[in-house]
C-alpha cells in the first residue's frame, strides 16, 4: 500500500480535528489503496508482490459476477451538459476502490463512536457527526469539470 505523506497534513489528516474528519479522509484514502489489493490487478500479486494469481476460478468467477453490478451502475453515470456518459467497464477498480475505501472508512468510524462515543456538534451548524461525515469524504471530488477532463 502506498500513501504519500502529504495526505498525512491538511485536508486529509489533522490530529487536533474531529475524529469524523479523519476517518472520512485519510481513513478513506487507505481503505481505497488496500481495496487494491483484490482488484484485477491486485489479484495477480501475491503478498510479497510476485506475480501470481492467487484466486481460484469460483472467486474468479463471482468476482466477475459481482463485477458486472458495478459496471452497469456507473456506465448509467452521465453528464447532460457534456453529453457523455461514464465507461463503468474502463473505471471498475477505481469505483471498487472507492466503494471498498468508503465502507471500511464508515464501518471504523461506528466503531470508534462505539467505543469513544459519539462527538459533540459543531457550535452553530445542525448536522450531525455523521452527516459530516459525508462531508468531508465528498468535499475532496467537488470540482468543475470541463468537457476534456470529464472524457479522461
Amino acid at each position: 500500500i502506498f500513501l504519500p505523506a502529504g495526505l498525512l497534513q491538511g485536508a486529509f489528516f489533522n490530529k487536533n480535528r474531529p475524529k469524523y474528519a479523519n476517518f472520512a479522509t485519510i481513513g478513506f484514502a487507505a481503505g481505497h489503496e488496500i481495496s487494491h489489493a483484490f482488484d484485477t490487478n491486485g489479484r495477480t500479486l501475491d503478498e510479497l508482490g510476485n506475480l501470481r494469481n492467487w484466486w481460484d476460478a469460483e472467486t474468479e468467477k463471482e468476482y466477475e459476477r459481482l463485477s458486472e453490478c458495478f459496471i452497469e451502475q456507473y456506465g448509467n453515470v452521465t453528464y447532460p451538459e457534456f453529453k457523455l456518459n461514464l465507461n463503468g467497464r474502463s473505471t471498475l477498480a477505481e469505483n471498487i476502490a472507492d466503494n471498498g475505501g468508503i465502507k471500511v472508512a464508515y464501518g471504523a468510524y461506528k466503531k470508534w463512536v462505539i467505543f469513544n462515543k459519539e462527538e459533540k456538534r459543531l457550535p452553530c451548524l445542525s448536522y450531525s457527526p455523521k452527516q459530516l461525515f459525508w462531508m468531508m469524504f465528498a468535499q475532496p471530488f467537488c470540482s468543475k469539470e470541463t468537457p476534456k477532463g470529464t472524457e479522461l
